[in-house]
């Protein structure tokens, strides 16, 4: 019975759809062999405006019904009508309305005869349209009594405000109830988007800001615009739908107002080398736009897959291809350093050092096949989406002094600085490769042992051994580059993990060696994820790891996000934290307009100074935007906690212009920490959260300036201080004996702060001077003091 009952039920709901769907009244499309693709376009459009339409190939199927006073017939004219077209479309037309457009001259004119029969008959109203698609171009038509007849191929106008409008219009002049569907779905629209609007409005916190009014207040005007629509009964759903757009778009930027701007910070991105234009003009409009992002430094790859961009010198004494075919007979090196200069952004030009081909050997290895890294089952490379990536042998010091000419090829540009990417080894199975012949031979030489030989120290050698390969490089690739202009800056992509050991090789690359004896000026660790809050601590693990006094900017996603305001989270959520001032996107490949619209709205609303530079300016711009939000922390303290934490932050202005001194310098960064400290109390809770962070940016950037502009004749004068109270605290032991030898030896690298690192761990153990506080005191300054150090001749 239940059975029944459904099926019952199926027929009259079948029933009353075959009978709707008999009575409704739709927009008829003549298509014939020759005409289907132009009537698809206009199609396309009834779809769009949600019109029911129906293609009929055969016109005597419009004889089923006596009656079509509420539908119309469109016809693409691509020939000379028949005879039994033309008696049919007459039948028609005696109480159905017609739409002809003409595919061709021809057409027209082939028809003129049955036109005039046409017109002939009734009242003719003739107009012309303006397109306003950015040319002069008109359509005219002629209506009638029965419909209409566009004189051009309307194809060719489809996509324009104007034809739109007047295939609107037309349709309801012929019937009303043909744009009910539209009519609803605008009204429906226009509610979305007021909802959208109000909804941002009423529950978005937004901080007071000039460019969040403005916002607002185009919100608004986004808003009367699409009521303007509505009401005009234009039936332009497509405008409807590009408005809805628009007003996202801006509900992005006015919700990136809320992000805070630094005015010293560095701001990057990497271009890589198939998304650098092939043009000068393209070249010239691309960095433009990333200046107007607020951008500050820009890292476009010059050499990837074995290949330069610019034609080389270099490759050509090698017997290489001296330039990738993508840029022949084009340097876009030189147009970049140019624009860049123009628009005061700095160029890092960006090497992916050992990976030297994809897919194939490329133009190095092809030439030079001994240069390859051979993994220890004999192959090549190693496979990574589809792809096969070929990588040169670190420890071949032909191709560390190809690779290394090159960057001193390119610092003669002019260049601000260069940026080491894939230095190196590849894949993660790091532990199988890089067994070229030449390798284990010179280890074997070295070390009288084979690479995995057992029971035996070989297997940390030949880390070790790896791994100071690439050191190696970047040490090379330093003189070369600072040879050509000791202020170019040399920085680094790198993985968030540390220094390679037994359980955790990371690529062989000991990155914080290299910050540590000034290899590299900073090193930007690759932290990409669509959730920046995921890897926040992976970030500031890496810069734990990073000697103190170094700069550690985060490499942060352009890609796979949730949605465009995570390009600000990024920024806030990881390149300010940690104390890092810095940010490097990866890549401009994954950016569109919008995205550097988000960006300058928000976390780069202001212009900012790169913080690398680590000029004594920066420090008092620094200051003065902490100063402005300390005011406003009046607000949420209590009168006394206000006025303390204002003493402490005055007392620090102070010394402002003088920290290039040693004594004002230490000064200014215990003043610093003091204030961290203060704030993390229970009485600035309210404040913590805002003041935290730019008082950690605070510290690391004295941190990194003290190893760069601190007067060097004080810090000497420092040192012989400490050496003088541990020769009174110690004598004769190696607590001062050390020092006073690296002292006298003129020692004054890293050395000299390792060494005596080594002496605070010997000094906690020794039993008679573990307990001597004095003189850990001593070495700790030592060791902080001996960083400053900016090494040569005292």
């Amino acid at each position: 019975m239940l059975k029944k009952t459904r099926a019952f039920m199926f027929f009259i709901l079948l029933s009353l759809y075959m009978t709707i769907n008999a009575l409704a009244t739709p927009v008829y499309l003549y298509q014939t062999t020759e005409n289907w693709l132009s009537l698809s376009s206009v199609k396309t459009f009834l779809d769009l405006i949600l019109t029911d339409n129906k293609i009929i190939k055969d016109l005597t199927l419009l004889q089923s019904s006596s009656d079509h006073s509420s539908s119309a017939l469109i016809i693409p004219l691509s020939g000379k009508l028949t005879s039994n077209e033309i008696t049919q479309i007459l039948e028609y037309a005696e109480t159905g309305k017609l739409i002809f457009y003409p595919l061709s001259a021809q057409a027209n004119e082939s028809n003129q005869e049955f036109f005039s029969r046409l017109i002939d008959s009734s009242p003719v109203k003739t107009s012309t349209v303006r397109l306003l698609d950015g040319t002069d171009s008109t359509i005219s038509y002629t209506e009638f009594k029965s419909g209409c007849f566009f004189h051009e191929n309307i194809v060719s106008s489809i996509n324009t405000d104007a034809t739109r409008k007047l295939f609107v219009t037309l349709l309801r002049e012929i019937n009303p109830s043909f744009l009910e569907k539209t009519d609803r779905t605008i009204h429906e629209r226009v509610l979305e988007i007021e909802t959208l609007i109000q909804n941002t409005l009423l529950h978005t916190s937004i901080p007071e800001k000039a460019t969040a009014n403005d916002l607002a207040t185009g919100l608004t005007a986004l808003l009367s615009k699409a009521k303007t629509i509505e009401s005009s009964g234009s039936g332009k759903i497509w405008s409807l739908n590009s408005l809805k757009l628009e007003v996202e778009n801006q509900i992005e930027l006015y919700k990136a107002s809320s992000f805070e701007s630094m005015p010293v910070e560095t701001r990057g991105i990497w271009i890589s080398s198939k998304a650098i234009p092939k043009t000068e003009p393209g070249i010239k409009e691309m960095v433009r736009m990333i200046k107007d992002a607020g951008f500050n430094v820009i890292l476009p790859e010059v050499f990837f897959h074995g290949y330069t961009i610019y034609p080389s010198l270099v490759a050509k004494e090698y017997g290489i291809d001296h330039q990738s075919p993508n840029f022949l007979n084009f340097d876009p090196l030189q147009i970049l350093v140019e624009e860049a200069n123009k628009n005061n952004i700095e160029i890092h030009p960006w090497f992916s050092v050992f990976y030297v081909g994809l897919n194939s050997y490329g133009p190095i290895l092809s030439k030079y096949p001994d240069w390859i890294a051979v993994n220890k089952n004999g192959s090549f490379g190693y496979k990574r989406d589809g792809n096969h990536l070929y990588f040169a042998s670190p420890l071949n010091l032909d191709f560390r002094d190809y690779v290394t000419n090159l960057m001193q090829e390119v610092a003669k540009y002019g260049v601000d600085g260069i940026h080491l990417d894939y230095v190196r080894y590849g894949g993660m199975d790091v532990p199988e490769t890089d067994y070229s012949k030449d390798a284990v031979s010179n280890f074997t030489l070295r070390y009288g042992l084979l690479p995995d030989e057992r029971r035996t120290s070989a297997p940390m050698l030949w880390i070790n051994y790896r791994s100071n390969g690439i050191d190696q490089l970047v040490e090379m690739a330093s003189k070369k580059i600072k040879k050509i202009d000791p202020d170019i800056y040399l920085s680094a992509a790198v993985a968030p993990d540390g220094p390679p050991s037994k359980w955790q090789r990371n690529y062989l690359q000991n990155w914080p060696l290299w910050l540590e004896h000034g290899y590299v000026d900073f090193v930007i660790p690759m932290t990409y994820s669509p959730n920046p809050a995921n890897v926040a601590g992976w970030f500031s693990s890496a810069v734990k790891k990073a000697p103190p006094t170094s700069q550690v900017f985060a490499g942060v996603s352009g890609f796979n996000l949730y949605n465009r305001l995570s390009l600000n989270n990024q920024v806030s959520q990881l390149g300010r934290t940690s104390g890092s001032l810095g940010s490097f996107f990866f890549a401009y490949d994954h950016f569109d307009l919008q995205s550097l619209k988000v960006l300058r709205a928000g976390v780069f609303s202001q212009d900012a100074a790169p913080a690398h530079r680590l000029f004594l300016e920066d420090w008092d711009a620094l200051l003065t935007h902490l100063t402005k939000k300390l005011s406003k922390a009046k607000n949420t303290l209590s009168l006394d906690a206000f006025r303390i934490l204002e003493k402490e932050y005055n007392e620090l202005t102070l010394k402002k212009d003088s920290i290039t001194s040693l004594r004002v310098y230490l000064s200014s960064l215990n003043q610093v920490r003091y204030l961290l400290s203060l704030v993390l109390q229970p009485a600035y809770a309210s404040a913590s959260l805002d003041l935290t962070g730019d008082l950690q940016m605070l510290e690391r950037w004295l941190l990194a300036f003290g190893r760069k502009g601190i007067l060097q004749n004080e810090v000497i004068e420092e040192i012989e201080n400490c050496l003088i109270r541990l020769e009174e605290l110690a004598p004769s032991t190696i607590f001062s004996t050390i020092p006073q030898y690296l002292y006298e030896s003129r020692i004054f690298d890293i050395s000299f702060h390792s060494e005596v690192n080594k002496l605070i761990s010997a000094q906690a153990l020794d039993p008679v001077y573990k307990s001597n506080l004095n003189l850990k005191t001593v070495l700790e300054k030592l060791a902080f003091t001996t960083l400053l150090l900016q090494g040569g001749e005292m």
